[in-house]
């Protein structure tokens, strides 16, 4: 069993995602604590621990490094969980039959090694009667990591669980997460908090009690304070959800874009969180795999920065969008999907996708607008500003199948709607051409 790091780091992208590695860690702590809380139902409640160390980079103090760990109380690594770990594609999350265990190929974890060069494991597991730890210390250049790179020895019951910290952060990738930010700022125990109560809020709310009386607790030092900053994440600061809509997705012809009659199934669910109680940063509506977000699309129907960042209604909105569809379609970065086209026809001659985003959208935005639009707010008033400095008519918006969306001035569903019709009639005159040109062979050749 091996681990071929250089060759994953070179194979794997890096994510685009700020906060993958945070979420990878959590996500890995849930899993392995569900793996023990199976096999032990009387196992304590579960409880991980983030701590991030901001540290001086050079005697300017214009940068910062940083260093990342993460404590659980899960199975810890066990001989099947070692395997799974120097197992690049491994399936064994697959095979359990485990309620609310992400099933992936694993791959999350080569973004330590995007992120970080060095990396150390601790870790306690019940083997039989007994207890085993398992230590790790790995560093650039190493290649690769095999089993024989774990040391073993006698271990605690108090111990189970799995530590993992990273450290010698980067430089190479601080441009494509930071965008300009300081470290400390993006990674602040409050900003962690929000983030990932954002990003786990379906998959805690799904598992209910399976994860007990849980707390997730971030706690970040900085070089210049002497005073940690922590926050904590429990049970009872998730939101019950608002509302859950089916919505089903009708499939097109690839290559000729007709109608099939076949469906896919999306799920979506509305969280509406008082602002007074959740001070979160922004609003979140995004397509999910395994319950977690992965595209965000909050600007298709949020058109502002000042809609998308601020309580809409006195309301911050979370609207999570599941499909077996997009489970199958999600990257290796989980930063986006693979092979959804914009549009069918896509214009690729070999693509055999049934479903485009345009598809998905125009059976979504209607629900999804009727979620996050206050209630006082009138499309009648931005139509009949369209109507009076633009002539635009209801009748075109019906011809045009325009809809008004919720923050959409009166210039822009003009120029949507006149947009529209310019498409038809250059498509119009393309297809004149055609059978003009096709008149004409015909013709010249009698």
């Amino acid at each position: 069993m091996t681990l071929d790091i250089r060759g994953s780091i070179k194979n794997t992208k890096l994510s685009l995602n700020q906060y993958v590695v945070f979420e990878e860690l959590i996500a890995n702590a849930i899993d392995a604590y569900l793996i023990r809380r199976a096999s032990d139902p009387s196992a304590p409640d579960m409880n991980i621990m983030i701590e991030v160390d901001f540290l001086r980079a050079d005697l300017l103090d214009d940068r910062e490094l940083m260093n990342v760990s993460c404590g659980d109380n899960g199975c810890g690594l066990g001989d099947d969980q070692l395997k799974a770990f120097l197992t690049k594609d491994t399936s064994y999350k697959d095979d359990l039959s485990i309620s609310g265990i992400g099933k992936c190929k694993g791959a999350g974890r080569f973004q330590f090694f995007h992120h970080f060069a060095a990396m150390r494991i601790t870790s306690t597991y019940r083997n039989g009667d007994t207890f085993l730890k398992r230590e790790l210390r790995y560093s650039e250049p190493q290649k690769q990591i095999e089993a024989d790179d774990f040391a073993t020895a006698p271990g605690a019951e108090a111990d189970i669980g799995t530590i993992i910290r990273l450290e010698q952060f980067k430089e190479a990738v601080r441009p494509r997460i930071s965008h300009g930010d300081a470290l400390s700022t993006l990674f602040s125990a409050p900003a962690l908090k929000k983030q990932m109560l954002v990003a786990f809020l379906q998959r805690l709310v799904g598992l209910g009690e399976q994860l007990g009386n849980f707390e997730i607790r971030f706690t970040t030092r900085h070089w210049k304070d002497d005073q940690a900053k922590t926050e904590a994440l429990r049970l009872a600061d998730l939101p019950a959800v608002t509302a859950e809509r089916p919505v089903d997705v009708e499939e097109r012809d690839p290559a000729s874009g007709a109608r099939l009659g076949t469906w896919q199934s999306f799920n979506l669910s509305h969280y509406q969180l008082d602002a007074e109680q959740y001070d979160l940063p922004r609003n979140a509506i995004a397509f999910c795999a395994k319950s977690t977000p992965v595209k965000d699309i909050t600007g298709h129907y949020l058109r502002t920065r000042t809609e998308q960042n601020n309580p809409v209604g006195g309301f911050h909105h979370i609207v999570l969008i599941e499909a077996d569809y997009l489970d199958a379609r999600v990257n290796e970065q989980r930063d986006d999907f693979d092979n959804i086209p914009d549009e069918i026809p896509s214009g690729d001659m070999f693509s055999s996708e049934k479903l485009s985003y345009a598809d998905i959208h125009e059976a979504l935005d209607p629900v999804i607008d009727e979620m996050v639009t206050p209630a006082d707010w009138k499309k009648e008033e931005v139509l009949k500003e369209a109507t009076h400095q633009f002539g635009i008519s209801e009748a075109m918006l019906q011809d045009t199948k325009t809809r008004i969306v919720y923050g959409e001035s009166a210039q822009s569903v003009a120029e949507r709607v006149l947009s529209k019709y310019q498409k038809t009639v250059i498509d119009e005159t393309a297809a004149i051409f055609s059978l003009k040109e096709e008149i004409s062979t015909l013709l010249s050749s009698e």
